[in-house]
């Protein structure tokens, strides 16, 4: 359903959204299951379909998902739709609410970018997620002409997307965030995921996600530890220990004597002798502090 008269959203209801956006995550594989299949039963074309489908594959707890595709922004709902006699009352209030909060996760990703993307913080889901563990929600005004949107009931879950062009959209985040801790934030999100990455044993994307982060220098002594062991596994062990020395260099004046520990086991792993050394001083480093307690 195409719309061709501009949609505003005002203060009020993006703070009833932002709450919803932090709700309980029950019933997460049978909804994105849903969100999906309404997916391929659109006319949406690919590979636009394809980008919205793995943003929902790739956050499977969320019930709320918002991205971008080349020139399009976009932004997909679900919710389970209640049993026995009161789901025929409830289905259209819960399809326009789906549609509501696909609309509001749209212009959030819209604002996010916006506000942050000229600091180097592109990603505009991490951006969102960042900005959720530091506030209750997110608020954001927005106006949106010409979007393509449908909310439909699949299996027992009202499923709403919404898509527009990137200029068709103005946004402003009204969420207020210091840029320091957005970007701290913003790289733990991105290490969760790529720790996540690292339980598939997918070695070279989680490498791709630091490199992301380097190149913005946002690191931590525990993220290079997890970097160090993905080139280790990829059979790498001079760029391993390059990595871990940087780590310690970077932690050292807070470093626990688990993580001097850690450092020193996975230098051990890479067979070289000068990762040997270094082993032997984050071991020699972990007992002293140890003994100083």
């Amino acid at each position: 359903m195409k719309i061709d008269t501009p949609f505003r959203i005002g203060s009020v209801v993006p703070v009833l959204i932002a709450t919803l956006a932090i709700s309980s995550t029950a019933n997460a594989q049978p909804a994105n299951d849903s969100a999906v299949g309404v997916l391929d039963q659109s006319s949406l074309e690919e590979p636009l379909r394809s980008a919205i489908t793995t943003a929902i594959r790739n956050q499977p707890q969320q019930r709320q998902w918002g991205g971008e595709h080349g020139d399009y922004l976009f932004g997909v709902a679900v919710r389970p739709l209640p049993q026995g006699s009161l789901r025929n009352r409830a289905t259209p209030i819960t399809l326009s609410t789906v549609q509501g909060i696909a609309l509001h996760e749209m212009l959030i990703i819209k604002a996010v970018l916006q506000r942050y993307s000229e600091v180097g913080l592109t990603d505009a889901d991490a951006l969102r997620q960042a900005l959720l563990r530091m506030t209750d929600g997110i608020r954001v005004n927005g106006r949106v002409q010409d979007t393509r949107q449908e909310a439909a009931v699949q299996k027992e879950f009202a499923v709403g997307y919404v898509i527009a062009r990137r200029d068709a959209l103005t946004a402003h985040l009204m969420t207020d965030a210091n840029l320091s801790a957005v970007k701290n934030a913003y790289r733990d999100v991105m290490h969760a995921r790529l720790r996540a990455l690292m339980q598939k044993e997918q070695w070279p994307e989680a490498v791709g996600i630091w490199q992301h982060l380097d190149e913005r220098k946002l690191e931590s002594g525990t993220l290079l530890l997890d970097v160090a062991r993905c080139f280790q596994k990829q059979a790498e062990p001079n760029k391993a220990l390059e990595v871990l020395v940087r780590a310690r260099s970077l932690q050292m004046e807070t470093a626990t004597v688990e993580f001097l520990t850690e450092l020193g086991d996975v230098g051990l792993l890479l067979g070289i002798k000068n990762a040997n050394d270094f082993a032997e001083e984050s071991f020699l480093e972990a007992l002293r502090r140890f003994q100083n307690k």
